[in-house]
C-alpha cells in the first residue's frame, strides 16, 4: 500500500495539471473565437469595400481573392492555440506529421486545381485548413479531455452577436459615390460592425459570468488587463 500511495499521488498530480491546461486551452480558443468569427465574417461579406478603399478600383478584382482569404485567417487562429497545446505536452512529433499531412494535401490541392482560378483555390484552400484543423482539435480533445461540447456552446453566443451586427451592417445605406464616399462606406460599416459586436458581446460576458466558468475567467482577464493599463498609465 505504501508503494502505491506514490503513485497514486503521481496520478493526482498530473490529473490536476491536464485539468489545467484543457481548461487554458478551452479559454483560449474561446478568447480566439471572440476575435477571429467576427474579423472572418466581415471580411467575408465585405471584401470588396475593403479592398475598393485600401486599394484602389484597380485591385477589385482582388476583392474575391480576400474574401476567402479570411478563411485562412480563421482556422490559423485555432491551430496556433492547438500547436502550443502540444508543444506543452511535448507532442512534437504530432505536431510534425500534422504538418507534413497538411502540406502535402495542400500540394495535392495544387496539381489538381493547376487550371482553375485563385478564388476556387483560394476557397477550397480554406476549407481544407478548417478541415485539418479540426482534425487537430479532435486529437488535442484526446489528449486533454477537451469539453468540445461545452467550448461550443460558449461560442454560440459569439456567433449570434457576429449575425447580429452583420444583419444591421447589411441594412446600411450605399455610401459609395467616390472615393471619400468608399472610405466613408466603410468606416460606416466598421462602426456599426464593430460597436453592435463588442456592446453585445460585453453585455453576454457581464451577465453571464455567474453560470459560465468561460465566461468569467474572459472578464477576469479583460478586468486585470485594463487594471494593469492603469496601472502603468496607458
Amino acid at each position: 500500500e505504501k508503494g502505491e500511495e506514490p503513485l497514486l499521488a503521481a496520478y493526482k498530480r498530473g490529473r490536476r495539471k491536464l485539468g489545467t491546461i484543457e481548461f487554458q486551452v478551452r479559454i483560449s480558443l474561446l478568447f480566439v473565437a471572440f476575435i477571429s468569427i467576427p474579423i472572418t465574417a466581415f471580411i467575408w461579406f465585405f471584401p470588396n469595400e475593403i479592398t475598393v478603399t485600401l486599394l484602389g478600383e484597380q485591385w477589385v478584382a482582388a476583392s474575391e481573392i480576400l474574401g476567402v482569404l479570411s478563411l485562412l485567417f480563421f482556422y490559423f487562429s485555432f491551430v496556433l492555440v492547438l500547436e502550443q497545446c502540444l508543444i506543452a505536452l511535448q507532442k512534437v512529433r504530432a505536431l510534425f506529421l500534422y504538418d507534413l499531412v497538411s502540406f502535402l494535401l495542400i500540394g495535392l490541392l495544387l496539381l489538381a486545381l493547376v487550371s482553375e482560378s485563385l478564388v476556387e483555390f483560394g476557397l477550397l484552400r480554406g476549407l481544407l485548413g478548417i478541415l485539418t484543423m479540426l482534425g487537430l482539435l479532435i486529437y488535442t480533445a484526446f489528449l486533454i479531455n477537451l469539453r468540445i461540447v461545452r467550448l461550443l456552446g460558449a461560442m454560440v453566443p459569439i456567433v449570434g452577436s457576429t449575425t447580429v451586427a452583420l444583419s444591421l451592417t447589411l441594412m446600411l445605406p450605399n455610401l459609395k459615390t467616390q472615393f471619400e464616399g468608399m472610405l466613408l462606406d466603410l468606416l460606416a460599416k466598421l462602426m456599426v460592425f464593430g460597436l453592435t459586436y463588442m456592446a453585445l458581446v460585453a453585455v453576454i460576458i457581464w451577465t453571464a459570468t455567474e453560470r459560465s466558468q468561460e465566461y468569467r475567467a474572459i472578464k477576469l482577464f479583460i478586468a486585470g488587463f485594463f487594471s494593469g493599463s492603469r496601472g502603468r498609465g496607458i
